[in-house]
Order: structure tokens, then C-alpha cells, then sequence
């Protein structure tokens, strides 16, 4: 039977993510190596979190209090964290790449037995350069997904979450600033058109995704009173004059 190439259609790209759900099944034989590498996860990125909370102590404990003891208690401390979070992110990484390699083996050798068990006639219809695709390419893409991409993509969710968690339980007003944006336009009357014009320019121009408050007087006596309260109670260093003392205009 002659084949011809040219006539052998293209086929459409499958842009169904549900598909990488088969990928469980080649998962699941190395599911204690996944709990470790899960654990080593939760460890690092609970370092990298208390990294700022030594770092306070230090300064609080160490400098600002003159004291030497809580100095070096405060720094060992530290590199003890430090240490920890380097043996977990080690252990992370070589159990994820072990795991992404283990995978993608299998993978491959369910593909290339699968394609043994195939009629002729498959053939007729089936690019070879598509059949070594899904050998290499394709594995090799799952490969770096299961070995690096996934781990670092819930790395980071859990960092952020954590610093979200510890932004909340300092100060939650505060932390309304970093997840809302509030338009003005009390600072060289940069945003002078109403809030819906302001969403449109900043979802147009800078890809903003965050939710946007209204628009308000943020300096001033007709200034928001989440703002006048800010004004009010910020943080005041020794040998510094309070904020509305030296910003009357803004009080």
C-alpha cells in the first residue's frame, strides 16, 4: 500500500489541560518520594517566611537593644534557618528531578509499547515525525513540568499565601494597601477620569488584575478617614517630629 505523505491530514492541537490527569497514573508508584518532596516543599518555604521574622530580631533584639547575648542567640538562630532551608531545598529539588526523570521514562516506554502494538494500517495515517515527537519532545516537556515547573509554581503559591497569612495578623488595614488598588488624584492629577475610565486605562496600559476601589481624597481635610487615620497614627522614630506636625497639609 502506497503512502502517501502529502495527504496524511494535520491533526488539530489538543488544548485540553484535562488530559495531563492521565499523567497521575505514572505518578502514583513514586507517591512516598512525592510526600517527601511535599514536606521538603511546606519546610522551605516556611524558611524563606521566618527568614523575616530572624531578621527582626536581630535588628530588634541585637542592635536596636544593645545586647550581645540576644545579638548571637538572634544570629545563630538565624544561620540555623539558613541551613534548614538550604537542606530542603535541596531535598526538594533532587526528589522533584528524580521523580520528572522516573516519569518520563515510563512515559516513554508506555508510548513506544503502545506504538508496537499498532496495525499497519496505523501508519498510513500517522506522521513519523509526529510519533518521535511524542517519544522526545513531548516527554521531555512533561519532563521539566514534573521535575521543576510544578515545584516551584507551589513554592511560590505557599510563599505568597504565607505572606498574605502574616500581612493579615500585622496589620490588616495595611494590607488592604497591597491587595486594593485606590485611585487619586490628590499627586500631580494623574488620574483625573472616573473609576471606570481608571480601570479600563490601567487594565489596558498595565495589565492590572487587582480589584480597584472608588476614587477618593487621600491628603487634605477631605481626605478618606482610613487615610486621616493613617496620617495620624504612623510609625514615629526617635528624633523625628510626627507626621502631621510636619504635613499639616495633609492632616
Amino acid at each position: 500500500m502506497a503512502r502517501l505523505i502529502d495527504n496524511i491530514p494535520e491533526r488539530p492541537p489538543n488544548r485540553d489541560i484535562r488530559q495531563l490527569a492521565r499523567v497521575l497514573r505514572f505518578l502514583w508508584p513514586y507517591r512516598r518520594r512525592m510526600a517527601v518532596a511535599g514536606v521538603a516543599l511546606v519546610v522551605a518555604a516556611g524558611c524563606v517566611l521566618v527568614l523575616g521574622q530572624g531578621l527582626k530580631r536581630v535588628i530588634d533584639a541585637g542592635f536596636s537593644g544593645n545586647d550581645a547575648a540576644s545579638l548571637d542567640t538572634a544570629l545563630f538562630a538565624l544561620l540555623a534557618i539558613v541551613c534548614v532551608l538550604a537542606l530542603a531545598t535541596y531535598t526538594r529539588f533532587y526528589s522533584v528531578s528524580w521523580i520528572g526523570e522516573r516519569v518520563s521514562a515510563d512515559i516513554r516506554r508506555a508510548v513506544f509499547g503502545h506504538l508496537l502494538e499498532q496495525s499497519p494500517g496505523f501508519f498510513e495515517t500517522m506522521r513519523t515525525g509526529e510519533a518521535i515527537s511524542r517519544l522526545t519532545n513531548d516527554t521531555a516537556l512533561l519532563e521539566v513540568v514534573i521535575g521543576s515547573s510544578a515545584s516551584f509554581a507551589l513554592r511560590n503559591t505557599l510563599i505568597m499565601l504565607g505572606a498574605l497569612v502574616m500581612l493579615i495578623i500585622t496589620s490588616p488595614k495595611l494590607t488592604a494597601l497591597v491587595v486594593l488598588g485606590v485611585p487619586s488624584n490628590d499627586f500631580g492629577e494623574q488620574e483625573p477620569g472616573t473609576p471606570s475610565e481608571i480601570k479600563q486605562f490601567c487594565t489596558t496600559n498595565y495589565q492590572v488584575d487587582f480589584p480597584l476601589t472608588e476614587k477618593y481624597r487621600v491628603v487634605g481635610a477631605a481626605a478618606h478617614p482610613f487615610y486621616r487615620w493613617v496620617a495620624a497614627h504612623r510609625y514615629r522614630f526617635p528624633g523625628t517630629t510626627p507626621y502631621c506636625e510636619s504635613h499639616p497639609v495633609a492632616c
